[in-house]
């Protein structure tokens, strides 16, 4: 399960700025056209597993030391290949790109995978603490 993190559309006091697609500040109407755009590009894009994709968004902010606004992406995946592949998408939206090639993922039982319901059997830490008292 691909996850794309977005960090930095929470800013109110940075300077503003435009780069193509990416726009730099805090008014929600330009952090939901980043979103937006995000979220088509995965959806036009030809990736097989474009439906596994998820977007994480932080409330947060990131400025550098000239008090400008400096927001990012960051792919993760277990799968170095998939991180590749999202990164070559997301090149057009022309905004900082970081990644994280994680060592794991353990799927909960809500989550879905491939389309189906997690396995029941998954582990459970909160059921295992409880059934420690």
């Amino acid at each position: 399960m691909p996850n794309i993190e977005v960090h930095g559309l929470y800013n109110n006091n940075a300077k503003v700025g435009y780069v193509g697609y990416h726009i730099w500040g805090s008014d929600p109407t330009n952090r939901n056209l980043v979103l937006s755009k995000l979220s088509s590009t995965i959806k036009e894009s030809i990736l097989p597993w474009k439906d596994q994709v998820v977007i994480t968004e932080f409330n947060s902010s990131c400025n550098d030391l000239e008090d400008n606004s400096m927001p990012f992406l960051r792919v993760c995946s277990t799968d170095r290949e998939e991180i590749n592949a999202l990164v070559q998408v997301l090149e057009p939206l022309q905004m900082d790109i970081e990644t994280l090639l994680l060592t794991g993922f353990y799927p909960g039982k809500v989550g879905k995978i491939h389309g189906k319901k997690a396995n029941e059997k998954t582990f459970n830490w909160f059921d295992a603490a409880k059934n420690k008292k």
